[in-house]
């Protein structure tokens, strides 16, 4: 553990456990393009934050970085220029605008999140170099996501015409265009874009393009030392995913990657395209040991499409294994072959080559079996299986979408997901349909019918919309997915069936005024279902057009998906009553049910559950609850069975009434109104909230008219009138 973590690891045990370790970390705001240093100090230029990192002091306008806690240094969307390079002494991420848009989606393939390309025309940030400078040269380790290092067109002599590092680099979401090296011996010109020095460095590119790098000796876009000294071999490690890496060239090694000594490449689900070198060598990578049998480094291809390079793809030799899965290889531009020199078949084991597409025999040769790959027959063009998307809105990277070639498909489902297929592409999309996925960098998005649940609304009879093609996508062309607006017709786009008895799935088209586009199911007797037993449906989804909405659809293809829905059981709802007690009677009858409901529930019991159509059975059911008695008078339950156990009260036994109630008064000569509260219960024992009821009467109240009293009714009213207070 370096010092930097132990002292980190002190301060968060000795701070409240509710800080989060990112508040733990040291944000420097970059304030000004200019680049100052050291010159005024009520801004904070891009230098002065990296001086500021490095000696752990304030500097200029910047705070003093940190050496607890992670340092980050934010940039603004615009272009900062530099008037020379910036050394980077200690650990530090340079972090440009942010570039995540959780709710927005990508126009290409329909989905969110999206993340806008770093030189996007509005929130794009940019570091220039000065002329015949590089940007960076670090010392220690260095985090770049969200920026576009861009070269001055002048070439710097020596390595690294972007960034030179010897430590770790990690590169996110950005692009390292335009760096030039050149140098008169083989020590220097390497790397137009980055060059690892010291041993041991690293190198981790995600969703990063690569493009118009150029060396006048070896590594258009990446190098590095081969030697820590005249014995030993350097040994580094580069690891890209999700990347591009297009247009750089080298005058004598690989125009896009050289590497050399006991070091690992691993290359997934990325494009290398159009890099250039003389005929003799590697257009892409160059992997060539001293000695062929020196057995040391590994060289690593998944899921990769590598297409139109100026020369081989691969020259390898003299390394411990080379391993090409899922990949596609050829079509150079030049007619040089894929692989060259060979690799000795004895260091490549079986499942090391399968499920590719070569351009050639070159590779194919040393793989078993041989039949898991395959080779492009003659005339097959690279506009036959592959078409260009090129930059903008549409991705982070260029890529070479897979289109299908029938009758037969090279590409399309042709990899192996038993076999090892990435679980994501290029564009970061999920690989495979069904048990197999697409040869090369990018999937070919397919009709695709995604499982959903739900669970029924608030007020509802028992009823779930549940938007099915929030997750669904139709077939993928080179303009775009086909949208749903374009399959609606006469005939609905989704056919939606039943899967659990009692149950109605029904799609409604998008001129529904209530449910537009959206899978509406509902339930059909009253009682809610089982949470651990949700209501299902089955759909199809269908896709019926490949461009414009044809007059006559026709289905092209199908995907079937799974609704899973929970009718959740609301609870009732209990409404204030007012009844009237007629003058010399003493009880009146009614249904304080008559202006409840149960939420959509349904009623509150049924003679069968199974026939959304029975009535109530009182005789069964006892559904009313009497919270706070009459004061004046009693209420019973006055059908059957007029009393009974609350439903869901068999743990406490609590007494219910069925309807109708019927309130008798202890006097039918009293005046005064009485009043009780009750709730309700449905049939699975939920609870209502409390509501009144109110008894009035039409008795006249004394000295409102209707006649003058004798002695004896006065009396009696007032005794009454006492017995009221005092049960009060």
């Amino acid at each position: 553990m370096n010092m930097k973590i132990m002292l980190r690891a002190l301060v968060v045990a000795s701070m409240a456990l509710t800080i989060s370790a990112q508040a733990l970390d040291r944000t420097i705001k970059v304030t000004t393009f200019q680049d100052e240093d050291g010159t005024n100090a009520s801004r904070c230029s891009l230098r002065e934050a990296v001086h500021a990192v490095n000696k752990e002091a304030a500097y200029g306008g910047c705070p003093a970085g940190s050496s607890i806690y992670d340092n980050l240094i934010q940039l603004q969307p615009g272009t900062y220029t530099l008037s020379s390079e910036i050394s980077v002494e200690a650990e530090v991420t340079i972090a440009g605008a942010d570039t995540m848009r959780p709710d927005d989606k990508n126009p290409m393939t329909g989905r969110t999140p999206n993340r806008v390309r770093p030189d996007d025309a509005t929130s794009g940030t940019y570091i220039a170099a000065a002329s015949g400078q590089r940007i960076f040269n670090a010392t220690a380790g260095m985090s770049i996501r969200d920026v576009v290092l861009t070269g001055s067109g002048s070439p710097f002599n020596g390595n690294g015409g972007l960034v030179y590092t010897s430590n770790s680099l990690a590169v996110e979401n950005s692009i390292l265009e335009g760096g030039v090296v050149s140098g008169g011996t083989a020590s220097a010109g390497n790397g137009g874009a980055v060059y690892l020095a010291r041993n041991e460095s690293g190198l981790t590119f995600t969703d990063v393009t690569l493009r118009n790098n150029q060396a006048s000796n070896r590594g258009g876009a990446i190098a590095m030392s081969c030697r820590v000294d005249l014995v030993s071999y350097a040994s580094h490690s580069v690891s890209i995913s999700r990347s591009l890496i297009e247009g750089n060239s080298a005058t004598l090694g690989a125009g896009a990657i050289e590497m050399c000594g006991q070091s690992n490449l691993s290359i997934g689900e990325s494009t290398l395209s159009q890099n250039s070198t003389p005929a003799a060598g590697a257009g892409a990578i160059s992997f060539i040991q001293a000695t062929s049998d020196l057995g040391i480094g590994r060289l690593s291809l998944n899921y990769v499409t590598a297409v139109r390079q100026q020369g081989h793809v691969i020259s390898a030799s003299g390394l411990s294994s080379i391993e090409i899965g899922g990949s596609i290889l050829g079509f150079a531009t030049d007619g040089a072959r894929i692989c060259f020199p060979d690799q000795t078949a004895a260091a490549i084991s079986a499942p090391s080559g399968r499920y590719n597409v070569f351009g050639d025999d070159s590779c194919e040769g040393n793989y078993e079996p041989a039949s898991q790959n395959t080779i492009l027959p003659l005339g097959v063009s690279i506009d036959d299986v592959l078409v260009p998307i090129a930059q903008g809105t549409q991705g982070l990277t260029n890529y070479y979408l897979p289109l299908p070639n029938p009758p037969t498909d090279y590409l399309i489902d042709q990899g192996d997901v038993l076999g090892g297929c990435n679980s994501t592409d290029q564009r970061n999309i999920k690989r495979s349909s069904g048990d197999l996925c697409d040869i090369g960098a990018v999937e070919l998005l397919q009709m695709s019918a995604g499982d959903d649940e739900g669970e029924s609304l608030v007020l509802t009879d028992r009823v779930a919309a549940i938007d099915i093609l929030e997750n669904d996508f139709f077939a993928e062309t080179a303009a775009g997915p086909i949208g749903f607006e374009e399959n609606t017709s006469t005939e609905p786009a989704v056919i939606a069936t039943s899967v659990t008895p009692n149950t109605t799935c029904d799609w409604r088209p998008n001129d529904d005024a209530d449910y537009p586009n959206l899978l509406v199911v509902s339930h059909d007797f009253g009682q809610a279902t089982d949470p651990d037993s949700p209501l299902e449906c089955s759909y199809v989804l269908i896709d019926k057009v490949t461009g414009a909405p044809p007059t006559d659809p026709v289905i092209l293809a199908r995907s079937t998906g799974t609704v899973t829905v929970k009718i959740m059981n609301q609870n009732p709802l209990a409404r204030p009553d007012t009844y009237v007690r007629p003058e010399g009677s003493s009880s009146v009858t009614f249904d304080p049910l008559e202006n409840d409901d149960d939420d959509g529930d349904g009623k509150y019991g049924r003679v069968d559950q199974n026939d959304p159509k029975s009535e109530p059975a009182w005789e069964k059911f006892y559904p009313i609850e009497i919270m706070d008695q009459p004061q004046l008078g009693t209420v019973i339950g006055s059908g059957a069975a007029p009393s009974g156990l609350c439903p869901g009260s068999s743990s406490e036994p609590k007494v219910c009434l069925a309807p109708p109630l019927k309130y008798t008064t202890d006097n039918n000569l009293s005046p005064f109104a009485d009043t009780f509260t009750y709730r309700v219960y449905d049939a699975e024992g939920k609870p209502s909230n409390s509501a009144a009821i109110t008894i009035a009467t039409d008795v006249p109240e004394p000295g409102t008219g209707g006649g003058s009293l004798d002695l004896f009714g006065g009396l009696l009213l007032a005794l009454l009138g006492l017995r009221r207070f005092l049960k009060l």
